[in-house]
Order: structure tokens, then sequence, then C-alpha cells
């Protein structure tokens, strides 16, 4: 091999040669290619990547299909916004974890075969369309991330016994029920998937870390079977109230991610809706007073929920009852 550069000759695998252009970019990278990884975009070709001892690559913006790309000690792959349609092309005999996004996406069903083969701990993709019941056949598989995308099989992963982390963040077309089976999870992010309940969630036993934000979640309270559960990001959703939490006993390590829980000055000024004539003066009077209205917000919305929730299964006076009800969330709004 050719000498580089002198700081470089120990972070590079021997090659019988090396192009001028294969140097030019490795002494361009070099800082980066010293801390064992690399980041590159606008690159003509990134055969030079053969060349060099690293852990971890991040490809972006390359303009043509990337070529065949060789290493024996890259473990994590990041490609954003190319073309590529051969992932078995690469010669990657390390490869733990693989990271696609944007890319253009002309047979993502033949991307998915390929990667299939892959001997991954982690997958993560981004705005794809896909049937993921595919991916369960990567028995290697710890963790998937499916970030924006349109997916269908998601029970089908049932299967992967090694999966433990599962991310589908803005996955508008899924719920709770098609992960129920799920049951080897300890870690589950769904965030803004437009979810309107987390019942089907209860059979997930082993669940330790969850995310919910960014939902329209009403009634929590099968979370509270979630034995494990030790940590739950919910700060703008209808969540279980504190007294609740810290009165069960499976919640001795709980904790609500950014979110005070109410004092008890809180929770007497919302006890006051119960005995009221009209609801409507008296939130404009308690929310005025109050220093804490965001808070008083999260509570008044539930209890109004729930008497919403009761009126509709009582049949009793409904039509008048449920108007006055979402008037109140009106004036909750008002008052934010």
């Amino acid at each position: 091999m050719q000498k580089i550069n002198m700081d470089l000759s120990a972070e590079c695998i021997n090659c019988e040669s090396v192009s001028d252009y294969d140097k030019q970019m490795i002494q361009m990278h070099q800082n980066q290619i010293l801390k064992g990884t690399l980041s590159i975009k606008d690159a003509q070709n990134v055969n030079f990547i053969q060349f060099l001892n690293l852990n971890k690559l991040e490809i972006r913006n390359c303009e043509n299909q990337i070529p065949t790309l060789k290493s024996k000690t890259i473990k994590q792959l990041k490609i954003i916004c190319n073309n590529i349609l051969n992932v078995e092309e690469f010669k990657l005999e390390k490869l733990e974890d693989l990271e696609l996004i944007n890319y253009t996406m002309t047979q993502s069903d033949i991307m998915a075969q390929e990667i299939v083969k892959l001997q991954l701990k982690e997958l993560s993709l981004y705005q794809w369309i896909i049937d993921v019941s595919i991916f369960s056949q990567m028995s290697t598989l710890t963790k998937i991330t499916l970030k924006d995308c349109e997916i269908e099989g998601i029970q089908a992963l049932k299967s992967l016994h090694n999966l433990r982390e599962l991310s589908m963040c803005g996955n508008k077309g899924i719920s709770t029920t098609q992960l129920q089976y799920l049951t080897q999870l300890t870690k589950l992010c769904l965030m803004s998937c437009n979810l309107v309940n987390v019942d089907a969630l209860q059979h997930l036993t082993k669940l330790q870390d969850l995310n919910i934000l960014g939902n329209n979640i009403v009634y929590t309270q099968p979370l509270l079977r979630l034995t494990y559960l030790s940590k739950l990001d919910a700060k703008y959703n209808y969540i279980i109230d504190s007294q609740t939490i810290q009165q069960h006993q499976n919640f001795k390590n709980f904790k609500l991610v950014d979110q005070q829980r109410p004092t008890e000055e809180l929770l007497k000024l919302a006890n006051k809706l119960r005995d009221i004539s009209n609801p409507i003066t008296s939130l404009k009077q308690i929310c005025k007073k109050s220093r804490h209205c965001k808070h008083l917000n999260i509570i008044f919305r539930k209890k109004i929920t729930r008497q919403l929730q009761d009126a509709c299964s009582r049949h009793e006076q409904i039509f008048a009852k449920a108007a006055l009800l979402f008037q109140s969330i009106n004036v909750l709004d008002d008052c934010q």
C-alpha cells in the first residue's frame, strides 16, 4: 500500500494501490477517519472506504447509485438521499446497524429482500411503503425503527424473539391492536401515530419504556397493568392522574417525563366541577384565579371527557349535556 498520510497509516487496511482520488478523499476527511467514523456527501464514489478501519459511515446526497461498498470493519451504516437499489452488493462483513433515509424507493420490495439477507441487529427505515412481515426472517434483529412509513404486516414481527425495541413515529395507519402480540418488547415508541386508545398495550407485559407523545389518547388506565413499566412519556396526552400513580403498587419507579404532578391545591380546584350548576362560569373563574392554567387544562379536560362518556352511555339528556361539555372544552382553549 502506498503511504497516504503518516497519521493515517495505522487506520488504513493494506491494499495494492490507491488512486489519486482516493488519496485526496482520505486526506480531506482524515480528522474523522482517525476517530473511526466518517460522514461524506456529494462524493463521486466511495471506493476509498475499503482502505480504512471505520466503525461508522454516513453517506449523503450522492447523485448516482452507490457502487459496491466494501469494508471489513464497518458496523454502522447510514445512507441519506441516495438512489440505492442493490444492498446485496455491499460487502460489509461486520455490519450490524443499517439506516436508510429518503432514498428513491422505485424498487422497495427488491431492496427489502436484500436487507433480509444481512445479519443486522438494528434496522432503521424512513418514509418507506412496505410490508414489514418480510423482516420476520431476520432473527438477529434487536431494534427496528420505522419513521413516517406506510406499513403492513406488523403482527408478523412477533416471531422475532430477540426484538426488544420498536419505534414507529409518525406512522398514521397503525393501531395498538396490531402490536398486542409483540410481547417480547421492552421499549416502544408510538409518537404522533394518531392513536385514540392504548387498551391493547396492556398485553405487552414486559414493557419498561413507553412513549405515546402527540396522540389523542383519552383513557390510559390499561397501562396500570404493565407491572414493569418504569418510564412513560405522555406530556401532551390525557394522562393517568398522579394520585392513581402514587397509590398503585406497580408504579414505585414510575416517571412521567417532563410532566409536573398536580399539587393538592390544583386537585381541589378541579374537584369543584363535580357539583356545580354552571360549569362554564366556574371554569372561567377558576382558570383566571389559578397560576397553573396548563395543569388545570389537563385535569379539567380529563374530567369533562369522562362526564361526556358517561352521558353517552346512559343516554340521559345526551344532546344537551354533550353540547355543554363541548362548550367547556372551548373555554379551556380560550384560557390557555
